[in-house]
């Protein structure tokens, strides 16, 4: 959140990719997106309260161009998600698939 004020969009890359164990690539993927939703994801799994996200979001558009994008619904709106949760949903939607579940034998 500190980043975004400060206006070091970078910064907020590289934090969320290494708080939430994703690659700068998909927190990337996830700014330039058409809807707001896998930011909002890679944000609360790594603990940003969903009630800070829609502030955050308005900060972060005007530093990006106005990206992640206004389609879809609010999804901070629908309650509260805890990190892992958050975690596979946003690799779901960065990585177009659900992780496998495979057992080794």
């Amino acid at each position: 959140v500190r980043a975004v004020r400060e206006k070091r969009i970078g910064l907020l890359v590289h934090g969320l990719a290494a708080l939430g164990g994703f690659t700068v690539s998909q927190i990337r993927d996830a700014l330039g997106a058409p809807t707001p939703e896998a930011l909002y994801y890679a944000c609360a799994a790594v603990g940003i309260d969903r009630a800070a996200f829609p502030a955050l979001l308005a900060d972060i558009r005007k530093l990006n161009e106005a990206l992640p994008g206004d389609r879809g619904d609010s999804v901070w709106l629908r309650g509260s998600l805890s990190p892992a949760s958050a975690a596979r949903a946003f690799r779901v939607l960065v990585d177009g698939e659900a992780p496998s579940n495979k057992i080794a034998v």
